[in-house]
Parts: structure tokens; C-alpha cells; sequence
């Protein structure tokens, strides 16, 4: 484990500790145990329905690439990419695991990469405007405005990193570092990619379907998240629900805990116990959605030892 990985580790540690401290873990206890599985378990196959649509989006852009990669393949390795990025102590993610998994069954496998990177980029960006506009016609129902100002920041910064890496100068810098430390192969596949990102750009009736797509998804997701709240009883109205968790999404893309472990159960119990819930709801709320995450990387794991895909070493994932 690196140091980077290990401060993250210690920061979830310190975090989950501390909300558990602050809580009543009676009440805790008692509302998940409470809670009407029936309802929780529609929440589930919402959840399932959304990943569904995921790796449909990424079959369309595949397609389009002129790919004749068929659609329960990619399904496949999106729940694969589910199991590794939530079980596995790696340094590789969720993403390459699907990416390099998909190469294989591709005429250019830095196709998977640059397909893979159109739908998550469009995907952020429309959480990005979801939350942004949240917080511009919602902003006086959130208490404290310096949440208002980590979602702008976070938002011009990812289109900034975004838009950074094709503006020519600093592409054509990073190819002159990879050919100076006489990495030739990487960079030509970069350029690949490049190049078939910018593809993809062109094709104008391709994104829309994508950002509408993707805007679906996050409906979906909120609505997911409210059923788990009223099978746990929680008396909050889905509006807060459509207010607040485009924001908590964007704060547990913070790179500073483990798979968002601590920032995810604070951001929810700081939320939702301003509108009415108790934070041994919320947490249980949060809780609950993890262990929905942790039902889907199970099922990437059946589909993983009944497949013949296999894990890329360091090596091929660089």
C-alpha cells in the first residue's frame, strides 16, 4: 500500500470513527432493522436498472465506433468493473478494468478507453449542471454557502482538466515527454486516443442521446436513493432528495478518503439532519446505499469467475 492510498485509508477510518461517536448507534441499529425490505428491494433493482443503462450508453458509443461488440458483453464488464473498483486493494480502476477489458473484443482496443472516457465525462458534466443548478434556484434551502462554493470550484475545475487536455500545446508537450523518456508505444496509443475522442465529438445526435441518457441515469439514481429513505422510514420529500444529492455526489468525488468511505456517511448525515431526518437515519440512508453497491459488486463477481476475463497486471494498464 502506498502512502497515498494509506493516508486515504486512515482519513475513512478517522471519519467513519467520528460519525459513529456522534451518533446514537441504538437508534442506528433500530432503523435499519426497521426497514421494509420490500420497498428496499425495488430501491435494489432501480439501482440495477441504472447500471443497465450505463453500459448501454457505452454500447451506443461503441457502436458508433463502428464495433460489433454485442450488448451483453459490455453489460458484463461494466458489473466486472463494478466488483474490482469496489473489493480489490488496486491501483487500478474501476474504469481501465473495464476499458482494457473490453479492448479485447475490439479492431482498436484504445477505442474502449476513449468510448469509456466520453460517457463518464458527459456523465460528471451532467451531475456537475444538475447540482450547480441545485444550488442556484434551491440555494436558499442550503444553510451553509460554503457548500455552494466547493460545488462551482469543483465543477470549473473538472471542465478545466477536461478541456486542458486537448488544447494542442500541452497535448503536443506531453508527446514530446513520452518520446523523450522513449515511450513510443504510449504515445501512439494516446494519440489513437485522442484522436477517436475527437471522433466521437463530431457526432452531434450521438451526445444528445448520450446527456439525455445520462440525465436519466441521475433521475434515476435520486429516485433510487428515495426509496431507500422511505423504506427506512425517513420523513423527507424526494424534492429535498433531487436538491441534495447531486451536491453530495460531487463533494464524494473529492479525492481524499477510499471510495468516498466517511466523506459519503458525513455529507449525508450533515444533509439530511437539517431537514428533518435524525443522523441515525441519515447514516443508515448512506449505509444502506453502500451495502446496495456492495449487491452489485457481488454480482460482477459471479459474472467474473463464469467469464474468461481477466485481470490486466500493472504493466498493461499503464
Amino acid at each position: 500500500m502506498n502512502k497515498k492510498t494509506l493516508l486515504k485509508t486512515i482519513i475513512s477510518i478517522l471519519l467513519v470513527a467520528f460519525i459513529f461517536y456522534k451518533i446514537n448507534i441504538n437508534e442506528f441499529l433500530a432503523t435499519v432493522a426497521n426497514a421494509n425490505i420490500a420497498v428496499f428491494s425495488i430501491s435494489f433493482l432501480s439501482l440495477i436498472f441504472q447500471q443497465w443503462l450505463i453500459a448501454y450508453t457505452w454500447y451506443i458509443v461503441v457502436k458508433a465506433q463502428q464495433h460489433a461488440v454485442p450488448m451483453w458483453r459490455v453489460v458484463q464488464v461494466h458489473f466486472i468493473g463494478n466488483f474490482f473498483g469496489t473489493f480489490l486493494p488496486t491501483s487500478i480502476g474501476m474504469d481501465i478494468i473495464r476499458a482494457y477489458s473490453l479492448s479485447r473484443h475490439l479492431k482498436q482496443g484504445v477505442d474502449a478507453a476513449s468510448s469509456m472516457f466520453v460517457v463518464r465525462v458527459i456523465g460528471f458534466l451532467v451531475l456537475f449542471l444538475m447540482a450547480l443548478a441545485m444550488c442556484i434556484f434551491q440555494g436558499d434551502l442550503i444553510q451553509d454557502a460554503q457548500i455552494i462554493w466547493v460545488i462551482v470550484v469543483t465543477s470549473i475545475l473538472f471542465t478545466a482538466g477536461v478541456l486542458v487536455m486537448f488544447i494542442p500545446p500541452i497535448r503536443n508537450l506531453l508527446y514530446r515527454l513520452l518520446l523523450l523518456f522513449r515511450i513510443r508505444s504510449v504515445k501512439e496509443k494516446l494519440e489513437y486516443f485522442y484522436s477517436s475522442t475527437i471522433q466521437l465529438a463530431q457526432y452531434r445526435s450521438l451526445l444528445v442521446k448520450i446527456i439525455i441518457i445520462s440525465f436519466l441515469m441521475q433521475v434515476i439514481g435520486i429516485i433510487n436513493f428515495y426509496l431507500i429513505g422511505v423504506a427506512l422510514h425517513i420523513p423527507v420529500p424526494l424534492a429535498y432528495y433531487f436538491l441534495y444529492l447531486p451536491i453530495i455526489q460531487v463533494i464524494i468525488m473529492i479525492p481524499i478518503s477510499i471510495a468516498g468511505i466517511g466523506v459519503r456517511e458525513g455529507t449525508f448525515v450533515y444533509f439530511f439532519s437539517q431537514i428533518g431526518a435524525q443522523q441515525a437515519e441519515a447514516l443508515s440512508l448512506s449505509i444502506l446505499m453502500f451495502s446496495q453497491a456492495i449487491g452489485l459488486a457481488l454480482i460482477g463477481g459471479i459474472l467474473y469467475w463464469t467469464s474468461n476475463i481477466k485481470l490486466p497486471a500493472k504493466s498493461e494498464a499503464v
